[in-house]
């Protein structure tokens, strides 16, 4: 869809709120910016999505088929951006450290404590692996 979210958001907000006025509002734009959103996606998709009088605003039965999947779109692009956010903050995602036996042992448990303590949500894997042994 080359409207992209801004008019999903529109649309979405519309819907729920039955009023272009109150859904500009909560967008915080205008009303007649919020019509132009609409009137574009209703274009781009070749469908009416509410019926409007000077009274009231309703979904069309098209705009009601189209909501769900619409909220589903928009939640899961919120999600994938608080995922990023959270990649990108150290708040979540997997820590691997590979280190040799001794290090493990010795210095690894109390940086792992300190690290979990900054970064709760971030899992880590620590992968011990063998001494190399020279024949001197």
């Amino acid at each position: 869809m080359r409207q992209g979210l801004r008019h999903i958001r529109a649309f979405l907000a519309v819907a729920q709120l039955g009023s272009f006025t109150r859904a500009a509002q909560a967008l915080h734009v205008s009303q007649p910016a919020l019509t132009v959103q609409i009137r574009q996606l209703e274009d781009e998709l070749k469908v009416r999505l509410f019926d409007r009088d000077h009274h009231r605003v309703a979904l069309t039965p098209a705009g009601q088929s189209l909501r769900a999947p619409l909220e589903r779109v928009l939640a899961d692009f919120d999600d994938a951006i608080a995922m990023g956010r959270d990649l990108a903050g150290l708040a979540r995602g997997t820590l691997t450290i590979a280190a040799l036996p001794s290090i493990a042992a010795d210095w690894l448990p109390e940086l792992v404590r300190q690290f979990r303590a900054a970064h709760p949500g971030v899992d880590i894997r620590i992968e011990v692996a063998a001494e190399i042994r020279t024949g001197r």
